[in-house]
């Protein structure tokens, strides 16, 4: 007897057998839907395939980048990043106005993860 899987059923496939009377189980696309066993199959389906999203190697990985509104700017001249961190003002800074300041991280529109 010969056993195959779905990928295999096909007229063709079953009248060679069917010719030459060697037995045969070869499960066809729409079995699952007619066997009683499989009548909940849907309930134990759980998260989807965790490689399904999975990037093949060598493709770029996203940038992500913050958008100025996701940093909290003090009044002591610091700011307060995404993660809860507190940031000075850099060196390259000193002497501009604050004004100046944010009119840098507006025209630059994001600032770097």
């Amino acid at each position: 007897m010969i056993t195959a899987d779905a990928g295999y059923h096909s007229d063709a496939n079953i009248k060679q057998l069917r010719d030459n009377n060697i037995p045969a189980l070869i499960a066809d696309n729409q079995m699952r839907s007619r066997d009683e066993r499989f009548a909940e199959q849907d309930k134990y389906k759980g998260k989807p395939d965790p490689l399904s999203e999975k990037k093949a190697t060598g493709q770029a990985k996203e940038i992500k980048r913050f958008q100025p509104q996701d940093f909290a700017f003090n009044d002591d001249n610091t700011a307060t990043r995404p993660a809860g961190m507190r940031s000075r003002k850099s060196a390259s800074n000193r002497g501009v106005s604050e004004a100046q300041q944010a009119d840098q991280r507006e025209k630059s529109g994001t600032l770097r993860r």
